[in-house]
C-alpha cells in the first residue's frame, strides 16, 4: 500500500497518454483524407502533451522513489537519463535504452514547440514524429507496465 498513490498516478498518466495518442491518430487521418496540413498544428500541440504526460510520470518516480529530481538547467534531459538507471536496492530502470532514445526525440521536439510559433514548425517533421508515436507509446507502456508490476509486488511484500 506504500506505493499505491504513485501507482495510481502513473496509471492515470498512462491513460492520458493513450487518449493523446488516439487524438493524434485522428488528426493524422484528417491530414491524410483532406490533405489539409493545418491539422498538424494540433498534432504538434498533442505531441507536446504526450511528452508532458511522460515527464509527469518521470517526476513522480524521481520524487517518490529516487527522492531526487534533477535541479540543473538541463533538468529535463537529466531526468530522462535518470530513468534509465537502476538504483540498487531502490528500483529497477524504468526505461529501456530504446525507449529512452525514442522519448528523447519527443523531449527535444517539445522544447521546439514551446519555443516557436506554430506556423514556424516544419510540417514534415511534425508528421514524421507523429507517425512514430504508436511505436514509442507502446514501448513506453510496456516499460511502465513492467515497472508497475514490480512496484505492486514490492507493496505486497511489505
Amino acid at each position: 500500500m506504500k506505493q499505491a498513490l504513485l501507482i495510481r498516478r502513473i496509471e492515470q498518466e498512462l491513460t492520458q497518454i493513450q487518449l493523446v495518442v488516439a487524438e493524434i491518430r485522428r488528426m493524422l487521418e484528417k491530414v491524410k483524407t483532406t490533405g489539409d496540413k493545418d491539422y498538424l498544428g494540433t498534432v504538434a500541440l498533442n505531441l507536446q502533451s504526450f511528452y508532458t504526460a511522460v515527464e509527469r510520470i518521470l517526476v513522480a518516480i524521481a520524487k517518490e522513489i529516487d527522492t531526487s529530481v534533477p535541479q540543473e538547467e538541463s533538468w529535463h534531459q537529466a531526468l530522462l537519463e535518470q530513468m534509465v538507471l537502476e538504483i540498487p536496492g531502490t528500483r529497477q530502470p524504468l526505461l529501456a535504452i530504446k525507449t529512452f532514445q525514442e522519448l528523447n526525440e519527443f523531449r527535444r521536439f517539445r522544447h521546439v514547440v514551446r519555443s516557436n510559433y506554430a506556423h514556424q514548425l516544419d510540417p514534415e517533421k511534425v508528421q514524421a514524429l507523429a507517425n512514430k508515436l504508436d511505436m514509442v507509446s507502446q514501448d513506453l507502456l510496456k516499460d511502465c507496465q513492467q515497472f508497475l508490476t514490480q512496484l505492486k509486488a514490492q507493496d505486497e511484500d511489505i
